[in-house]
């Protein structure tokens, strides 16, 4: 397992350190990706272009790729625009920006829009007929709870209940979960072009030394041109 482990690593660093464009645009990654990415940049030794645009990156991923900045000297190119960064955040970056040496067309800021506010579903026994604890609509004090499973009920009559908010996050999960299979199977394609072109560029591999002994002690190599040259005598 540490061999593989020790193997996966170098295949990633060789994998990484070679890529010339990262795109990561529309993944819905926030602060934690974003601090993930800063830790890389150090290692894309070749990184001319990194597209982060549309995702939840606010300050605090803004920050941690500021910070990092100079040490990926070959990036051209950082694509942030539709994040959520403050203005405060985005002078930062700029500045970070340049003073690593990069041109400020380079940095794509745009526009930035509000945080997305982190939901939570709280379950009751009580259920949304009561309230749950929370204040009740008009409309649910005053009429009766309906069947949840009437056919024919148009979403937007009734507020969506706890299981169909849970579905909705299960389905969201796994968009997340589909969209990081695809990044890995992209990764796993470059590491296997990157030792295709390894193993073209080295050559076949030369005959080893024991199957090389073996085959000059045969009996049957060395008397075999005399037989064929014996049978017209």
């Amino acid at each position: 397992r540490e061999l593989l482990a020790r193997r996966y690593g170098e295949a990633f660093r060789g994998a990484i350190g070679s890529a010339e464009h990262l795109p990561y645009a529309g993944l819905r990654w926030g602060d934690r990706e974003a601090v993930r990415v800063a830790k890389l940049l150090p290692l894309c030794g070749q990184l001319k272009e990194l597209e982060l645009q549309q995702n939840d990156i606010s300050n605090k991923g803004a920050n941690a790729l500021a910070q990092n900045l100079s040490q990926c000297p070959e990036l051209e190119r950082l694509c942030l625009w539709g994040n959520c960064m403050d203005a405060e955040a985005q002078e930062n970056l700029m500045q970070a920006w340049l003073m690593a040496g990069k041109p400020a067309p380079g940095l794509e800021l745009g526009d930035q829009r509000k945080p997305v506010p982190h939901v939570e579903i709280v379950t009751t026994s009580s259920g949304l007929a009561t309230g749950g604890g929370g204040p009740a609509s008009p409309k649910t004090l005053g009429s009766p709870k309906r069947d949840t499973g009437t056919p024919g009920r148009s979403p937007a009559a009734s507020r969506r209940t706890p299981d169909e908010l849970a579905a909705l996050q299960m389905a969201e999960l796994g968009a997340r979960q589909a969209a990081f299979e695809a990044r890995l199977h992209v990764a796993i394609n470059r590491i296997s072009s990157t030792l295709s072109e390894v193993s073209d560029a080295v050559g076949p591999t030369p005959l080893s030394p024991i199957a090389h002994s073996s085959r000059a002690a045969s009996p049957t190599a060395s008397l075999a041109p005399r037989s064929s040259g014996a049978s017209g005598f």
